[in-house]
Parts: structure tokens; sequence; C-alpha cells
């Protein structure tokens, strides 16, 4: 059904609300989010300021009066009323059964026996009554199913229903009894709770959707650790719950979700051997191919006995066929990392499910900023973000991420409250979904990845973030394991399991202490890794950053699988811990992206070629004088500077020092900036002067006159006459004289 849904906002007269719940201080206030292709999200936020409100906090709640009189402040377009066990009203909602106004047919008749004070939704094509019961519930295994028409929902406690006032024609204006007429609802459209059967297969083929299939394998994962706790025979355990979940027509990629569970509590029991990974894997797919829901129990067990599989068995490697591997291909689907010409210049696209990238990098690097702007970036709608912080402290890590959202970094901790619940409502607002690991209780990298994985809400994708590889251990390391065998073991499960449970990890690196230097580094990217290349040669994108001459870190790609080999420029604003791409050079491509370049790339490149066509003209000269005539010719001194940082790197433009002013003795020398192989007539030529690129420090330098600046050029020299500054006409910064250069 596509309708346009209102914008609101909705403000409902006091009087048109019952009176029993309006006098009661269960109020919120909402904000609506879009969703691509779905009804915008209603988000619930504090009666009154800046905050998000929870449907299980009281402290969040307020009265009708104030939520009432703070529509429109905060985004807020309406009010809620929250439900909970301490009050007798329950909530049924009926989506999408409004068409011109009317009550649809089918359900007209299941709002008439509710016969109870109904409203209209926001959308103008739902309606929701509001009951009061004074009988226990029934108890039932979901709360949103198929109606006759669209979908029923029904909540007690622990939700909140948005409130219009808009009352349904024809309905009551006060709340009534529904004991009965909801009865019958909850027994005609929603299972009923019942005991698992006695026998050890489920003879059922009950349809469930995927939001119930999720719930089903959580609960199945439950039973069967508590039947291992009380004796039950590990495989005997996990097949049966494997089997309930086939049987109830558990989607194939929910089920392959319970494993890392089902793994834990095979694992659980003290003095067994590790239950292999690979053994839950045959068995899921034995199930899913040879099991047919509904058929006898039978049948399903003399298909057990054909497979033969015991607790204890030999485990092996699988094999699959060309055809088998090809069909259980997907197209890549990227997220964006945000980072646009990172993006479309290396990443394809951004990076997909099965993609591992490993950061590499000596010391202040800048890995872990990075990192952190990288989860930022990636969390939202589509994506769940997991951070397993072992180097900095993961406090350090959760407000470098924090402050991407808009919030100061040294405010982001326990002594203030409110800017935390302002990041709540940011996170809320953007869907955004990250969480920490606990470092001190997190066991070896499979494990993590595992139990991980099967937090991944259904429909979002897993983005993993690992700080780092060198301080992680493996399941199956060994005391007699040296570093490197440690390592290596540890980035072979990150890249294996990273494909195999369809998610997407990030991990930081060290290097060797022989590749601490970024020249180090620059000359053999791939085996800066400590644990040599054969760590990077597992990882669909190994990547190293060093410190970039003149500011801001140099990204490294000597290895790409998504697309060319490369660097990037980034730069870090420290107050807020932005990160951002300045530009991206291509291997035998020169710089800029790959088919048509971002707004960025090409004001870099225009910057580079004008100080390119300026310093070809002009004689060496020092920076601030260059900088006036740039800024002349309209580019900024920001821009001139990053420009000046990239033509440097790329050893198109050189920096002489020159020499200071007789009789002072502090403060570095002059520097002259020009293309190679320029020399101005200001530098005195001598047996002592060093190559252009080199320093003279203070006690090389040579007493002679200094430059005398012009308009952006160098002309004939002067005798100082003193040593007082003196201002420069053209930029009004200090004179060479003072000693003093940027």
């Amino acid at each position: 059904m596509t309708y346009p849904y209102p914008a609101g906002p909705w403000v409902p007269g006091p009087e048109m609300i019952p009176a029993e719940i309006r006098d009661r201080d269960q109020w919120v206030r909402f904000t609506l989010v879009p969703q691509e292709g779905k009804k915008p999200k209603k988000i619930p936020l504090r009666p009154s300021g800046a905050g998000a409100a929870s449907s299980t906090d009281p402290s969040t709640w307020g009265s009708f009066d104030v939520a009432r009189a703070n529509i429109g402040k905060d985004g807020a377009v309406g009010i809620g009323y929250v439900f909970t066990a301490e009050d007798p009203y329950v909530g049924v909602d009926f989506d999408d059964v409004l068409e011109d106004g009317r009550l649809h047919p089918a359900v007209a008749p299941l709002v008439e026996d509710l016969g109870t004070y109904t409203e209209v939704s926001p959308s103008g094509c739902g309606v929701k009554a509001f009951g009061r019961r004074s009988t226990p519930l029934p108890p039932v295994d979901a709360h949103k199913r198929p109606g006759p028409v669209g979908e029923i929902e029904w909540y007690s406690t622990g939700r909140y229903f948005t409130v219009t006032g808009n009352l349904l024609p024809g309905s009551p204006e006060e709340i009534r009894e529904v004991n009965g007429a909801l009865d019958a609802i909850l027994e005609r459209y929603f299972p009923k709770r019942t005991a698992p059967p006695p026998e050890d297969l489920p003879a059922g083929s009950l349809e469930l959707h995927d939001d119930d299939g999720a719930a089903l394998a959580l609960r199945l994962v439950a039973r069967c650790g508590a039947a291992i706790g009380r004796g039950e025979k590990r495989h005997d355990a996990i097949r049966k719950a494997l089997l309930q979940a086939r049987h109830n027509r558990v989607p194939f990629d929910v089920a392959e979700r319970m494993l890392p569970a089902l793994l834990d509590a095979a694992n659980a029991m003290p003095g067994k051997e590790p239950y292999p990974l690979a053994q839950l894997q045959r068995l899921i797919r034995f199930c899913w191919e040879k099991v047919t829901p509904g058929e006898p129990s039978t049948e399903t067990a003399r298909k057990l006995a054909s497979y033969g599989q015991e607790d204890e068995a030999p485990v092996g490697p699988t094999w699959r066929s060309l055809p088998a591997v090809l069909r259980a291909s997907r197209p890549r689907e990227p997220n964006p990392t945000r980072f646009d010409l990172l993006d479309s210049t290396f990443l394809g696209g951004g990076l997909a499910p099965g993609d591992a990238v490993a950061i590499g990098g000596p010391p202040g690097a800048g890995k872990t900023t990075f990192v952190a702007a990288l989860a930022a970036n990636l969390a939202g709608l589509k994506t769940h973000v997991g951070f397993a912080a072992f180097d900095e402290p993961e406090e350090k890590v959760a407000a470098k991420v924090g402050a991407r959202f808009g919030e100061a970094f040294h405010r982001l901790n326990a002594e203030y409250p409110s800017v935390l619940e302002s990041l709540e409502e940011r996170l809320a607002i953007r869907d955004a979904d990250i969480e920490f690991v606990d470092p001190l209780g997190a066991p070896d990298v499979e494990t993590i990845l595992e139990t991980f994985a099967a937090r991944v809400p259904a429909g979002r994708v897993g983005v993993l973030f690992l700080d780092h590889l060198h301080l992680l251990e493996s399941r199956d390391g060994s005391e007699r394991d040296d570093e490197f065998a440690t390592i290596r073991k540890v980035a072979t499960s990150v890249a294996v399991l990273t494909r195999k449970l369809g998610i997407i990890t990030v991990s930081i690196a060290e290097v060797l202490k022989a590749a601490s230097s970024p020249d180090a580094v620059r000359n053999n990217p791939l085996g800066a890794f400590a644990g040599t290349r054969k760590i990077a040669s597992l990882f669909t994108v190994p990547m190293v950053m060093v410190p970039a001459e003149g500011g801001g870190f140099e990204l490294i790609l000597a290895k790409n699988r998504l697309g060319p080999r490369g660097s990037a420029i980034l730069n870090v604003n420290f107050d807020t811990w932005n990160v951002t791409v300045d530009s991206v050079r291509t291997a035998g491509r020169g710089t800029g992206t790959l088919g048509e370049e971002s707004r960025t790339a090409t004001v870099a490149k225009a910057d580079d070629d004008a100080l390119r066509a300026f310093f070809a003209e002009a004689e060496p000269m020092p920076w601030n004088d260059a900088e006036a005539a740039l800024g002349a010719r309209g580019v900024p001194r920001n821009r001139a500077v990053d420009a000046r940082r990239r033509l440097r790197m790329a050893g198109e433009l050189v920096e002489t020092p020159g020499v200071r002013p007789a009789g002072v003795t502090r403060g570095f020398p002059p520097a002259f900036w020009s293309v190679p192989g320029k020399v101005s007539r200001s530098v005195p030529k001598s047996p002592e002067s060093p190559p252009a690129g080199e320093f003279l420090s203070p006690k090389e330098s040579l007493p002679t006159r200094p430059p005398l600046r012009d308009v952006g050029r160098l002309s004939g020299g002067r005798k100082a006459s003193s040593q007082k500054t003196t201002k420069s006409s053209s930029s009004g910064r200090l004179s060479p004289s003072s000693g003093g250069t940027r």
C-alpha cells in the first residue's frame, strides 16, 4: 500500500483524550525519521528538553500538558502514551486499514468488537484502539502478526502509542473493557505459547515471519544450553534445536546466526574438547537441504540415520562442487564509508560483507583515529557496528567515535550526563547501533567474531573493528607458538570467519620494529606488517598509515582486491576528531579518482596547478611572501598549505634553507620555496651551504645579508640596519629580518 505520509504536527486537544490516561505521567513526544521505502520511524523524545526517551525508563516520561506544550520543539511533531505493567491498559494497532477515511470491511468487525476508544494514527491509514484489561493476558509468542488486512500489533507494557486525538468516527470517546474481544483476536491471529513437544522431533509446520523466526531461534538456543547443562549429549541437543528451527520454517540465514551461540553452549561444559564449528556448519546444511518442514518424524529420523554424525566423529575439511560454490555467491552490495574519494577510487563504492581490511603503521600514525571515524561513518540504518578496543582505553576510543556525531570530545564522559543524553538522541535519529566488547572479559578472536555475528539484527550488516590483532589470541593457539605464529593464526581466523559469517572486519595491526619509520613503511608497505607478508595477503584490503610530510597522515594501499593501488592524504581536526580525505593518488594514474572526480579532488587539482605555475615563474621566496601572492590569485591560505604539502611529497616543490641575519642567534633560519633546480640570487653560494631540502642547525648558520621581500617576489638584498621587527606591506606578517618564517 502506498500513501503520502503527513508531515504533522499532531496537537491533540485535551478534551479529545480520555481523562484516565491524560492524568497519568506516562507521556512522551516523538519525531519522525525518514526510511527509504518505508513509513518514517517514530523516535520517542522526552516531554521537554533535548534527549531521547525510552519506553522502559520512567525518568524519561512526563505529564500530558508538558509533552503537548513542547510539540514543535526539538523536532517533535506529536505525543505518545507509554504502556506499563502497572497500569490496566492495552493498545491494539491495525496498520493500513483505512482507504479514503473508510475502515476496511474485513477489519471493521474486529474494531467494533473491541468497542473502545479508537483513533486514527498519524499516517492516516491505520487505527489504534486503547482498551482496559481486568483479566490476565493469555501467553502468546508474538506481538505483531498479519491481520485480515495489513498487520496487527498489540502491547500492554514496554511500548508507546502515538496519540492524535483524531477519533475514529463511530468509536466511543472513553476507554472500555476489551477482555473477551482481545482474547478472540489473540486466539485467531497470534500463536499460543506452548511447552516443547516430548518427542525429539517437532511435527508442526507453523509459518513464521522473520522477526518471529529470530525470536524462536533465540528460544531454541536457550533451550539447547539448558539441555546440555542438565547432562544431555551435546550433539543431540544441538541437532534437536536445528531440526526444530527447520520444521518451523526458520529462514536459513536466521538459523545460521544460531551457530555461534550454539557453539558457546556446547563449549560451556568443563573437561570437554572444543566442539568444532565445521561440524555445526555441516549439520545445518544437511538439515536445510535434506529435511522437509512438516514431514513425519520417522522420515526425518531415517534421514538422520543415514547422516550418522556423532559427537566425537572425526572432522575434516568441507568440499563443495563448483555449482554449489557459485550458487552460494551473492552480488557485492557495498556500504559507503562516507569517505567519497576512498569509496570511488579504491573500495568499489564501499565495504561489503566478507571484506576484511587490515590497517598497519608505526605508533602515532593515526590508525585508531581513522578507524574511529570509519566506525562513526558506517554506523546507520543498514549496519550494526561493534568495537573491540584492546590498545587504547575503550572510553577514549568511544569518545573519538562519539565526537563524530557532533558532541564535544572532552565532554563525552560521566561528568556531562546531558551531553550523553544528546548523543543518545543523535544516535537514535540516525538509527546508529554501536557497541563495545568488554576487553577484560573478551576471549579468543574466534569467539569475539562469532558472538558479534550472532548479535547483528536481521536485515543489517555487521561491521566489527579490532584494535588490535597483536593483542588477541586464537582458539587454535598453543604455548609452543612464537609471536609470529600466534599473529598468523589470529589473522587467519579473522580473514576466514569474516567471509563465513558474512560480516565486515577492520583490524589494526602492528608493524615490525625495522619498519617503525615512515620511510621504511613507504619502501615496503606489505612487508611492514609484523608477521611478514603472509598476514597482509590474508586480507581483502591491507593498508598502512604513516605521518604525512607537512601534517596529516598518508594512507597507502600497496595491495587491493577491490580496486587500484595507490595512496590518500588524510587530515584530522583534533577538536572534533573529524577525518577528511584531502587527495588520492592511484598507482600509474596520477592524482584523482577513477572516472568523474569529486569536487574535493577538482579543487585540489586546481590548487596544485596554481602553485606549479606560480613557482615556475617566480624566484625562490619565503613561504609568507608566496602565500600572500597566491592569496591575491584566489588560493586561500589553508588550500595553499595543503597544495604545498602535496607538491613537496611528489618532489615538484622543494624548500631551501637560507641564513640568519647578522647578529641573530635564535630561531630557524629563513627558508625559500621553489621548483627543483632554481637558485635565488639572494641565497649566497658557499661550500658550506647544504643541498636543497636540508635545514641548517643554529650552529651551522652563516652570517650574511638577509633577503628583502617585495610584493610576492624577492628582489635584491640590503644590509640589516637593526634587529627590530618590521612588518611586510604585502601580507602583514613578520619579515625575514626578524628570523621568523612559516
